[in-house]
């Protein structure tokens, strides 16, 4: 026998109740090693009530007895809210006491005033969101620092005067190798006589090594004196030998008459 409460109003006239759960199981071939199973999340708790509603007391009902069409109202309030409803189902083993969804039911009239009804309630789970703040990570290395931020003045405007001031003893080859940028906007300064006094101007550091080229995207700032020194070499040999071959062609002949 059982006793079913619904929302707080007593359900009568119950003939059987059905109580299920399930979970979907798909199986996969394991090429050649036989087939195996792999099961998904179960599903929510489902309960069917069965009960004869009646409009006239009846001396089998109780004091808790309710008019068929009270309760038909009911259950056509339930199904128009979205929020769960408590039931409690009671048996001689056992109790069971669920917040639940009215998800259907479903009325037949065996004669007048008599009708055989179904319930078919689901589980009802409340949904939580978990919030957790982002685990913070080191990055790795090195930061880079900033570029140096300097003051312009109009005096300071050949590069020998800026490269003693402000550098920190750059050779003129390295700090011709510089950009000069508005440190807000990253605009380049390609004149520095373009830049007005009391400017900011951004200095990219030196790197100190071929990773720090690298991060600074400057690598040809360290090859910068060696290739200046190579190149003015390289000059200075093809003069001397140009000067020499065009001196041996414009003293040939004279040469000749001495000899």
């Amino acid at each position: 026998m059982h006793e079913v409460y619904f929302d707080k109003t007593y359900i009568y006239g119950v003939t059987n109740v059905d109580e299920g759960s399930d979970r979907n199981i798909t199986v996969y071939d394991g090429l050649e090693q036989g087939n195996f199973p792999i099961a998904d999340s179960r599903k929510l708790h489902t309960w069917t009530v069965q009960c004869e509603l009646t409009e006239q007391k009846e001396s089998k009902h109780n004091d808790q007895w309710t008019e068929a069409r009270n309760l038909f109202k009911k259950f056509e309030s339930a199904l128009n809210t979205q929020g769960p409803k408590r039931l409690i189902i009671t048996a001689d083993y056992g109790k069971t006491s669920k917040q639940v969804l009215l998800e259907s039911y479903t009325k037949a009239e065996k004669y007048k005033g008599v009708y055989d009804v179904t319930l078919k309630f689901m589980e009802y789970v409340e949904v939580g969101i978990r919030t957790e703040d982002v685990p913070y990570i080191p990055r790795p290395g090195k930061v880079p620092a900033p570029p140096k931020t300097v003051v312009f003045n109009g005096k300071d405007s050949t590069p020998y005067s800026v490269q003693s001031k402000y550098t920190n003893g750059m050779s003129i080859s390295q700090f011709n190798q510089l950009k000069y940028t508005e440190p807000n906007t990253g605009k380049i300064f390609s004149n520095l006589c373009t830049i007005a006094d009391g400017s900011k101007v951004a200095l990219k550091p030196i790197p100190k090594n071929a990773l720090e080229a690298a991060l600074y995207g400057a690598k040809d700032i360290l090859d910068a004196p060696k290739k200046w020194i190579l190149s003015a070499a390289e000059a200075m040999a093809n003069a001397n030998d140009n000067y020499k071959k065009k001196w041996d062609e414009e003293n040939k002949a004279r040469i000749a008459s001495l000899k």
